[in-house]
């Protein structure tokens, strides 16, 4: 195309006018495919499946970048992390831990976990690198052990001890008798305390490259 700019801003009209509508990178009826796939140049939604003329018509070829990253359902940016083999992304909105968890899986990954020895300061340089100055305190997924109170875990299924050094000074302290979810948060060092599962904060996602 000679002028991009011209084109995404034509396509953008375009879309609002016809009510196109894009659910997980499906879109609605539209007139034209190859005027779509053109203009669609790897910064916006590309559609995956098209309805034209009564028939559903796969789109073939690459994700475009828009839909690697996640922005086409309602996600932040995965981000790559200096040093480390995932990507990782802080949810848009803050809320119960269920629903993060739920927010998380919708976006390619899952609720962070990890596998060092100094997990506070991997986080630590996650959530700098994020660079997300208002989000002190983010769900991470360690779980108390169903039926077991004493007793924490990954959500891969590997034992984490309550004496790890991860948790901060005094916890996990259980204080509701129902604190079985985690936080790991800023005026801590990013190390972690125990929470009651529904209570409200931003969720720490991960997920492969």
């Amino acid at each position: 195309m000679k002028d991009d700019g011209l084109g995404y801003l034509f396509m953008f009209f375009f879309c609002f006018f016809i009510n196109l509508k894009v659910v997980g990178g499906t879109c609605g009826s539209i007139a034209n495919r190859g005027q779509l796939r053109d203009a669609l140049d790897g910064e916006v939604c590309a559609c995956r499946s098209i309805f034209v003329k009564g028939q559903d018509i796969e789109i073939s070829g690459k994700e475009t970048q828009a839909e690697q990253h996640g922005t086409c359902n309602g996600c932040r940016p995965w981000n790559t992390i200096t040093g480390l083999n995932y990507l990782y992304m802080i949810t848009e909105d803050d809320g119960d831990f269920d629903t993060l968890r739920q927010v998380c899986q919708n976006c390619g990954g899952d609720v962070a976990i990890f596998n060092t020895s100094d997990t506070a300061s991997e986080i630590e340089s996650i959530m700098g690198e994020l660079g997300l100055s208002d989000v002190l305190s983010v769900w991470i997924g360690i779980k108390r052990k169903t039926g077991q109170r004493e007793l924490f875990e990954w959500l891969d299924g590997r034992t984490f001890s309550t004496v790890d050094s991860l948790w901060d000074s005094g916890q996990p302290n259980d204080d509701d008798m129902n604190q079985d979810c985690v936080t790991s948060l800023i005026t801590a060092s990013w190390h972690i305390h125990d929470r009651t599962c529904d209570q409200i904060y931003y969720m720490l996602c991960q997920r492969g490259r």
